[in-house]
């Protein structure tokens, strides 16, 4: 007969298999799971575990190797009990306590976890000092109910995710950007946040650790206008499912539930005209840290400091975003940037058109170009400039050209063609200002041709 209490082993065994799986041979930790460990390593972990949070159980030499036996190497073991065999797959399930999900043997690793803040049984609501730091960060009414409904929408959603995130930019130091950063981060858990501090960290390779989180965090973001960093942010902060990749095993499509929010000391002028995927905010208010109501900001980062550590007030400010009734036309899946941009959104198009419009002037002088096929211009606008095609219509207006419908090229079908101001076509030549024709012919299809 065993010298010790049969159900101290059940529950030794029970967090052993709570804490580890295995794949190829190899254990891991749910909660360092790119670090492959040796089965004496683990063993060895487990000691001194069951030591720290099993300080009632007496621990003598053979309940624990009975655990060790009935969890590493006993196949019959209650699967509750046994470390389980290790699909590759990770993935967030916010509001999922389990975090082992199991299906046909194997278990998957569900990285979110339940803040600790939401297990104290606080019943009451109330925004406390936040509220004045949302008025100070957020001053114009409009855009803090757009922000306030848009964190909101998350909490209430968790298990979803948005369609479009949060930009906050500021000139100036010291606005509380990083600070409503941080307290999105508590309420989300910390655990449950990735913070970067560079774009290309968040969309670089082994991104796993970043798309199984459900708040993701961007400091000072500043991309290139269609760089493939850019072009992969768009593609996290909009598709619930992209392709993943950790050390050690193969690239996989993920599920992701990930909301974002961004800050910077820089105007995203790369965000492309029409860019429905970043709300941008303006925190522009007197408390900066060279302000005249400096001290009075601080004051305030002082007591949002201190709601951060209590637990109690945090989880009094979750009931009431959790309690908060969104404005009858918030769309957290879809923004719509003609009813809703902000001042500095509408200037970062503006630039952003102007700035598109040039290049596309520069590189039809350029190329020699004064007719072009629009199936050529839709391809050189995508690949060349990345931009909108759903504004090509309008720069080219703007620039002066004319849109036509001909027959050109030997096709016996009518083709959309655009010519410059002062030229004209007809029966497939080109005529210029000074009279003389030539056969109607793209540049810069040819140039893409070569």
């Amino acid at each position: 007969m065993p010298e010790f209490d049969p159900n101290h082993r059940i529950i030794l065994s029970r967090a052993i298999a709570s804490w580890f799986v295995r794949r190829d041979g190899k254990y891991y930790d749910i909660d360092n799971y790119t670090t492959k460990l040796a089965l004496p390593d683990v063993q060895a972990i487990c000691i001194e575990r069951f030591a720290d949070e099993f300080a009632h159980i007496p621990l003598s030499k053979d309940l624990i190797r009975a655990a060790f036996k009935a969890s590493f190497n006993t196949l019959t073991t209650p699967a509750a009990e046994r470390v389980g065999t290790w699909s590759g797959s990770v993935l967030s399930a916010p509001g999922c306590s389990d975090r082992l999900l199991r299906h046909r043997g194997t278990v998957s690793i569900n990285t979110w976890t339940k803040p600790t803040y939401r297990s104290h049984g606080i019943n009451a609501a109330e925004y406390g000092c936040a509220d004045e730091f949302f008025s100070w960060i957020f001053p114009r009414h409009h855009e803090r109910t757009r922000a306030l409904d848009w964190l909101a929408w998350n909490l209430q959603h968790e298990s979803d995710k948005p369609g479009w995130c949060l930009f906050l930019y500021s000139d100036k130091k010291g606005t509380g950007k990083s600070k409503f950063a941080t307290l999105c981060e508590a309420l989300f858990g910390k655990r449950n946040t990735a913070r970067e501090y560079s774009a290309s960290k968040l969309t670089g390779r082994f991104n796993v650790p970043v798309l199984t989180s459900k708040l993701v965090i961007g400091e000072e973001i500043k991309l290139q206008t269609g760089s493939g960093t850019s072009n992969a942010l768009k593609t996290y902060i909009t598709e619930d499912r992209v392709l993943g990749e950790m050390k050690g095993v193969d690239a996989q499509m993920i599920e992701q539930r990930c909301c974002f929010v961004f800050t910077s000391n820089h105007p995203p002028l790369w965000i492309e005209p029409d860019e429905r995927r970043y709300y941008v905010l303006n925190i522009d208010h007197d408390g900066h840290a060279s302000g005249p109501r400096s001290n009075e900001f601080v004051q305030l980062m002082i007591q949002i400091d201190e709601l951060l550590a209590d637990e109690t007030a945090l989880a009094r400010l979750y009931n009431a975003l959790m309690s908060r009734e969104l404005s009858p036309d918030f769309n957290a899946k879809s923004l719509n940037i003609t009813q809703h941009s902000t001042d500095i959104m509408r200037q970062v198009q503006n630039a952003a058109q102007q700035v598109s419009t040039e290049l596309l002037r520069e590189h039809l002088d350029q190329a020699g170009c004064n007719c072009i096929a629009e199936s050529e211009l839709v391809s050189f606008v995508q690949q060349t400039l990345r931009g909108n095609i759903e504004t090509i219509r309008h720069k080219m207006t703007e620039l002066g050209w004319h849109r036509h419908t001909l027959k050109w090229g030997g096709v016996d079908h009518n083709r959309v063609l655009w010519i410059r101001d002062g030229y004209s076509a007809y029966r497939g030549r080109l005529k210029a200002p000074d009279g003389t024709t030539s056969p109607i012919a793209s540049p810069l299809a040819e140039e893409a041709r070569l």
